[in-house]
């Protein structure tokens, strides 16, 4: 059986792994935006929002779990081993991620009592 390239045997087309990845890390991609349409479609957008924020505690989870996982190496690299600069390093993803972190709890609460 001969496949053309990017689909599977079912004939879906095959999703890149970049395009996974940041679907597995990020969230925007779950909620519409509607800011030049009409009242209507901007109510049926935000309706359909406010049901898809049952996902975000799972991003808040992923989240949560990064940020512990930079802190604590950036913790064992600096206590260590000594390592400053590496410990930096981790230390800063897990600011990105703390920052992340608050962004979805300030969605979430925007959606759920906004």
């Amino acid at each position: 059986m001969h496949l053309h390239r990017g689909l599977t045997p079912n004939a879906t087309p095959r999703e890149p792994p970049r395009s996974i990845f940041y679907r597995y890390l990020f969230f925007d991609w779950l909620f519409r935006d509607a800011p030049r349409r009409s009242f209507y479609e901007r109510a049926a957008a935000w309706r359909y929002n406010k049901q898809m924020r049952r996902y975000l505690g799972v991003y808040l989870l992923r989240w949560l779990i990064l940020f512990g996982l930079a802190y604590t190496l950036g913790a064992v690299f600096e206590t260590r081993f000594g390592w400053i600069y590496l410990a930096r390093l981790w230390y800063a993803g897990s600011c990105v991620a703390a920052t992340m972190f608050f962004l979805i709890v300030c969605s979430w609460l925007m959606l759920r009592y906004g």
